[in-house]
């Protein structure tokens, strides 16, 4: 057993995956500073620790992306993933171990499925503590609403949301139980704004809670860039035309639009109506008030900066005109073709390289060798 624990929860939209991935792409220089970032839970996002957590009488999409079909299935795939990560820690020779997953503040919903996830910790540190931002409930569907679309989503924005997103959003009623479980004095609340990190900088923040040294990682570009408004309204569109899967198997025809429709940029920055936002606001102000008293002694009041993405208009602004739709495909094409045109001219090169004649031990023509 190692001496400390750092299990990273989230939430959703505040960088975890850009923590994840830089986490993995330094994991030999973790370990040279007494870290070890496991990849039994999963090679960058530890998604095994929330599918070995979840209730065994629910099946989630969680436990499918881990290739958990059945009920039965769980407790296996939870003993194996124990097991390697026992052999993992065994090997590791590192006095920390840092957890990540998002999925655990959304998807571990009861005191039994987080005492699951404490149990995990427990087998493997002496101390646990949660690190866990939290963003602008207003910024944060804005975010939510693009990832979806990019992830094949055909609805429009709405304030209508589902009870386990709505309670997952009052972050007062969502931490509580982790703070019972773990004891307040081991939670790490931050909030996901920039003038809260040193520099800016998310990753250099998460380095001063966990005590990396973080001038010695390698840098990460901060993952899922956002779209505009019109390449939102277009993307939601061709989502209807070309879904994202047909007959639960991925599409080929739909290549790397969304990848393509980042670089697009016309258009003004998705954001909501003022009265919106405002009505957002109004759902979370008495959670927020008291998350604020509880994990950040009255320092934020309100507990966040104002939303960035408001507007002063009377409506959403990803709406597409003509114009703007013939932009987006426009641009589209050229990016489809200018791949098109790479891989040509490397195919070009290849077929070009000079080749070197070899002779055959035994009869028979000579084969080209090629050049080392």
């Amino acid at each position: 057993m190692i001496s400390q624990c750092w299990l990273h929860i989230g939430t959703e939209k505040t960088g975890t995956t850009t923590i994840q991935r830089h986490l993995a792409r330094n994991r030999k220089t973790l370990k040279a500073q007494g870290f070890l970032y496991p990849v039994s839970p999963g090679e960058t996002n530890h998604l095994a620790l929330t599918a070995c957590s979840i209730d065994d009488s629910r099946l989630d999409i969680v436990h499918a992306r881990c290739g958990i079909r059945r009920r039965e299935e769980i407790l296996p795939y939870r003993k194996k993933m124990t097991d390697q990560l026992a052999d993992e820690l065994s090997e590791a020779g590192a006095s920390s171990i840092i957890f990540s997953n998002e999925h655990l503040s959304t998807k571990i919903r009861t005191p039994e499925e987080i005492r699951r996830v404490k149990k995990i910790c427990d087998e493997v540190a002496a101390t646990t503590k949660v690190i866990v931002y939290l963003r602008n409930q207003i910024d944060f569907l804005v975010s939510r609403y693009g990832t979806g679309i990019k992830a094949g989503s055909v609805d429009e924005f709405s304030i209508s949301l589902s009870p386990s997103v709505a309670s997952f959003l009052d972050y007062f009623q969502m931490l509580s139980p982790w703070s019972e479980i773990f004891g307040r004095e081991n939670l790490i609340v931050r909030r996901f704004e920039a003038d809260d990190f040193p520099n800016g900088d998310l990753l250099a923040d998460f380095a001063a809670q966990t005590g990396l040294d973080g001038g010695q990682l390698e840098g990460t570009p901060f993952a899922n860039t956002s779209l505009n408004g019109p390449a939102l309204a277009f993307l939601r569109e061709f989502n209807k035309q070309v879904p994202l899967a047909i007959d639960e198997k991925p599409n080929p025809l739909r290549g790397r639009i969304a990848a393509f429709l980042e670089s697009y940029e016309g258009g003004q920055k998705f954001s909501v109506p003022r009265q919106i936002a405002e009505t957002i606001e109004a759902r979370y102000r008495e959670s927020n008030d008291k998350t604020s008293r509880e994990y950040f002694a009255s320092r934020f009041v309100p507990l966040f900066s104002p939303a960035q993405c408001i507007n002063d208009a009377d409506s959403l602004n990803d709406v597409l005109d003509a114009e703007q739709a013939v932009a987006i495909a426009a641009h589209l094409w050229g990016a489809q073709q200018r791949a098109i045109n790479r891989f040509r001219q490397m195919q070009k090169k290849r077929h070009e390289q000079p080749r070197e004649w070899s002779t055959p031990r035994s009869g028979g023509p000579r084969r080209p060798r090629p050049a080392i």
